[in-house]
């Protein structure tokens, strides 16, 4: 089993990935310090993350056919990161109270 470091309280643990069921349609993949009960959230997605992570997808398999074509596709899978780092830091903020 893989150690972290706690970022809270600097103790060093063995760390356990819990899926969770928050809503419908909104899941997360955690785990928690033992010592301090500090919650790590390495990812929460609803159905708009999804569906935007399947388009990143889709256009990196997306063969260019010119030096334009292959700056478009890296400039929308840009904005699509973008959009699902904002919808992913919404839904901290709203099942969990902030950034963990």
């Amino acid at each position: 089993m893989k150690k972290v470091q706690c970022d809270e309280c600097n103790k060093v643990f063995d760390f356990n990935v819990v899926a969770n069921q928050l809503n419908e349609g909104v899941e997360s993949l955690t785990f928690t310090c033992p010592h301090c009960n500090h919650v790590y959230i390495g990812i929460i997605a609803d159905d708009d993350i999804r569906e935007w992570q399947k388009e990143v997808r889709a256009l990196q398999r997306t063969e260019p056919t010119n030096k334009k074509h292959d700056e478009e596709i890296k400039h929308k899978i840009g904005l699509l990161g973008l959009q699902i780092k904002s919808r992913m830091d919404q839904l901290k903020v709203k099942y969990y109270g902030g950034d963990s």
